[in-house]
């Protein structure tokens, strides 16, 4: 497991700079999805990456870990991203399984992009 990114003496500014770079950083993986999703109509991975980037959900508990727990936008995505893999890792559903990849791979691209 990956240390986790705490804001070094975090202020209110420090948490609402970090809520504003994760909204930019699923903004522009959105926005490449969409483009992605128009040229393969089909690919119902990137349909699924859409809802999943786009869902109240998704956002609100990656948010939730910034404010709450002062994470890095980067460490809550991923964190978000480790924790539903653990929670629903033993369910042999198909589709479940289809939605944790699909989870992973949309915090993957967001967190590539706060990483930068």
């Amino acid at each position: 497991m990956e240390k986790i990114e705490k804001i070094d003496y975090c202020t209110a500014a420090d948490i609402k700079r970090e809520l504003r770079q994760f909204s930019k950083a699923c903004m522009w993986v959105t926005g490449h999805l969409m483009v992605d999703a128009e040229q393969a109509p089909e690919d119902e991975d990137l349909s699924e990456q859409l809802k999943i980037i786009t869902g109240k959900s998704f956002s609100e508990a990656v948010r939730s870990l910034i404010e709450n727990q002062s994470l890095t936008a980067a460490c809550a995505v991923r964190a978000n991203a480790e924790e539903l893999g653990e929670t629903f890792s033993d369910l042999e559903d198909p589709s479940i399984r289809s939605w944790i990849r699909n989870v992973k791979q949309v915090s993957s691209q967001i967190a590539y992009i706060l990483e930068k």
